[in-house]
């Protein structure tokens, strides 16, 4: 362990009275726990000026094997995604560099 380092603690449990224990189970690394859970990533886009710094922002993602689907509202109830061809690294990282994006409105797991 790394101080300062972010973790991902499993723990059980137990209590006695008033008081509270916790015994940790596992103890894995934040990042490497993102990093196995991130099958994809849903990106919702304002509009098509987006696309450019969305474009700037994954040119500097790692290649993994997460998908990215971008989501374009249309119209009141309709909207238009499209999955990109190449797949990426999802990563906190990663996720914070595209909600930096100016024009992307949200995200969602997949």
């Amino acid at each position: 362990m790394v101080q300062g380092k972010a973790v991902l603690l499993t723990c059980d449990i137990k209590t006695n009275g008033g008081d509270v224990k916790l015994n940790a189970t596992s103890l894995v690394d934040l990042e490497q726990a993102i990093i196995k859970a991130g099958k994809g990533l849903k990106v919702f886009i304002r509009d098509q000026e987006t696309l450019g710094g969305l474009k700037h922002a994954l040119n500097d993602v790692s290649q993994g094997g997460g998908q990215v689907r971008l989501v374009l509202g249309v119209g009141v109830q309709q909207s238009v995604e499209l999955t990109l061809p190449e797949s990426y690294l999802i990563s906190a990282d990663m996720r914070s560099k595209i909600e930096d994006v100016p024009g992307v409105v949200g995200l969602h797991d997949i």
